[in-house]
């Protein structure tokens, strides 16, 4: 199985990925998603005649035990560098970003994932200047996420998902109403806990997707969107609890 790109449904019961993508922030975006052990994303090429920032967002949910790292081949050098990782951890269902600088030189950079079913990537960006001098792209503001500077689309302000430690995203939003119907792509800071069991995962669908084509509550036809999950492989001692944090 290699990295796919995909758009809306990449969460199922087998991959724990997320329902919408970092870009946009709802189900119509897309994202790469890794799901093996031991197959790479390569970049192409990279050759940088000034200190660059490669800024990228990722996506793991659930218990991560080796993690995932990125390596570069230094060309001119000939040599390998580690350059970023994340290793055991309990992983949030919230894009993360992460960021390391390169310097002048002929480079090739891989993504390589340690644990099956666990990866989603989005937004590998280089940008000129090293990292710590790096602000936020026009159309983005910066906070932090799980105690790690992120840089997130406007667009995710006042979408009634917390997605800053300081809730600022959702600060003085009284101009907006919030309606949390599944119909605009996000799932309105419900979260499915991280130490739930792997056998079933609550999803986003539309009709065809149900038993029976069962008829949305929104609009009372087959076009609208819903949260279910299937039960068929689940044990009564399992757990798949939504919460919302």
């Amino acid at each position: 199985s290699k990295w796919q790109l995909v758009v809306n449904g990449g969460r199922n019961s087998e991959n724990r990925f997320p329902l919408f993508d970092h870009t946009v922030g709802n189900n119509q975006g897309m994202y790469l998603l890794g799901k093996t052990r031991g197959d790479d994303v390569k970049s192409p090429h990279i050759e940088l005649s000034s200190p660059h920032c490669m800024r990228f967002h990722y996506h793991m949910r659930g218990k991560v035990v080796q993690g995932m790292a990125v390596s570069v081949y230094n060309m001119d050098q000939e040599k390998w560098m580690d350059v970023w990782n994340i290793t055991e951890t309990v992983g949030v269902d919230r894009w993360l970003m992460g960021m390391f600088d390169l310097e002048p030189g002929r480079f090739d950079v891989i993504f390589r994932p340690h644990d099956n079913r666990r990866f989603a990537l989005d937004d590998i960006l280089l940008i000129e200047g090293k990292c710590n001098d790096m602000r936020c792209l026009e159309g983005e503001f910066k906070c932090m996420t799980q105690a790690s500077v992120n840089c997130l689309p406007l667009a995710v302000m006042c979408n009634f998902v917390l997605d800053c430690d300081d809730t600022i995203d959702e600060y003085n939003c009284k101009d907006r109403t919030y309606i949390c119907d599944f119909e605009n792509g996000n799932i309105c800071s419900l979260e499915q806990e991280s130490d739930d069991t792997m056998m079933s995962e609550w999803v986003m669908v539309n009709s065809s997707n149900t038993p029976g084509n069962l008829q949305d509550h929104t609009f009372q036809n087959n076009s609208g969107t819903m949260l279910k999950i299937n039960t068929e492989e689940l044990l009564k001692s399992d757990h798949v609890f939504m919460s919302h944090y």
